[in-house]
């Protein structure tokens, strides 16, 4: 594209993992992150997990691993230095899951139409960042499908700290227990995004509020995983 050519050498991109500037020998994928970065972060090609405990039909899966430093940059930077840009790799990595997981009749029965749900934030965490990483992730993720993201109809009525903060699973889950709401009934089927997932228990607790109001299936993507 002649105005990107001309952006870059002007006001060069840089790649957030590996620095490297937008040039004719560094390709980048997005405006956040090269080729080169992207195609090194590790993939999980597991299919969704399905999740046990009476639901109707719970599946959740990873794009990547957390562990992956390019990737953790990618997240740090979305959540922590306001780059939204950092968003658009990590979007691309949940739409890349949906068509080579394994196996993919799991994942591709849900796009088609189904509306996209970012897990929210409180309306406190929300103003201190500017935005809700989940939703930009989601909204990347939707624009490659074709799929309406609603970012309306759950929502987090009580403020919790970070689940990074936490010590054990089970702290994770108290900490999360009923702090999910919904504005309205919630769609039949559903796809859930987030940043990272760890045990679960965000996903879970979602999960338990729309299924509880009359969701039937729901498939929970998170952009990366700890494994």
């Amino acid at each position: 594209m002649p105005f990107r050519f001309f952006a870059d050498i002007f006001f060069p991109r840089a790649c957030l993992a590996c620095r490297a500037r937008a040039s004719s020998f560094v390709i980048m994928h997005s405006d956040a992150c090269c080729f080169s970065c992207f195609d090194a972060i590790p993939r999980c090609r597991m299919p969704p997990a399905l999740i046990p405990g009476g639901a109707p039909r719970f599946y959740a899966g990873g794009a990547s691993r957390y562990e992956s430093l390019i990737v953790q940059h990618m997240v740090h930077s979305l959540k922590f230095k306001g780059v939204r840009a950092a968003a658009e790799p990590l979007g691309d990595l949940l739409a890349e899951y949906v068509v080579q997981a394994p196996p993919a009749s799991t994942v591709r029965s849900f796009v088609p139409g189904v509306p996209v749900i970012p897990i929210p934030l409180s309306k406190k965490r929300e103003r201190e960042r500017g935005f809700n990483q989940a939703d930009l992730i989601a909204q990347r993720f939707a624009r490659k499908f074709n799929l309406p993201v609603e970012n309306k109809i759950l929502f987090r009525e009580r403020h919790t700290k970070p689940q990074s903060e936490t010590a054990s699973a089970e702290e994770r889950r108290r900490n999360l227990t009923g702090c999910f709401a919904l504005r309205g009934a919630p769609p039949a089927r559903v796809i859930l995004v987030d940043d990272v997932m760890t045990t679960g228990s965000t996903f879970k607790e979602a999960a338990h509020l729309l299924f509880k109001n009359g969701t039937q299936e729901i498939l929970a993507l998170a952009a990366s995983a700890v494994v």
